[in-house]
């Protein structure tokens, strides 16, 4: 069985977590994910006749710093769990829950874990990420209210 958890590093994605984790069978492949926002293109920050207003350089670098507090979330998130194996992976994307769908369809998981914090009315029930990712998932999909 192939459970997929994502995080953000929020209180509520920890508690997933610990939740999916302990729920899942004792055989089951973790694999931990956290979106970051993807590299920009310079050129997509033209300003007129300005030109790009970030260099390629300063892109990278952005995206680089993204994917280390990517890393620092799973790392920590993982830690939380206790010595259990776990794959950890930082995806890049606009839309977190696309990102995680599109993970968990390419890896064939069973279940998506995901945390709810809430917000609007939907999104108070569940909250926008994990609203999404309900509807767009072609895996079964746990989501676990967090806690205020």
């Amino acid at each position: 069985m192939d459970v997929v958890i994502a995080t953000d590093g929020s209180a509520a994605s920890g508690v997933a977590a610990r939740v999916g984790s302990r729920l899942a069978p004792s055989d089951a492949t973790f694999h931990l994910v956290t979106v970051v926002s993807p590299r920009v293109d310079p050129m997509e920050t033209t300003t007129g006749f300005a030109g790009a207003t970030i260099s390629d350089e300063e892109a990278d670098q952005r995206f680089a710093a993204g994917v280390v507090d990517g890393d620092a979330i799973l790392a920590e998130t993982a830690r939380g769990l206790g010595p259990r194996p776990f794959h950890q992976r930082v995806l890049a994307g606009e839309r977190p829950a696309d990102e995680i769908c599109r993970f968990a369809t390419a890896l064939g998981a069973d279940l998506v874990v995901v945390g709810s914090s809430g917000h609007g009315l939907t999104e108070f029930l569940l909250g926008s990420v994990s609203s999404r990712v309900v509807e767009q998932s072609t895996s079964s999909v746990l989501v676990v209210p967090g806690v205020d």
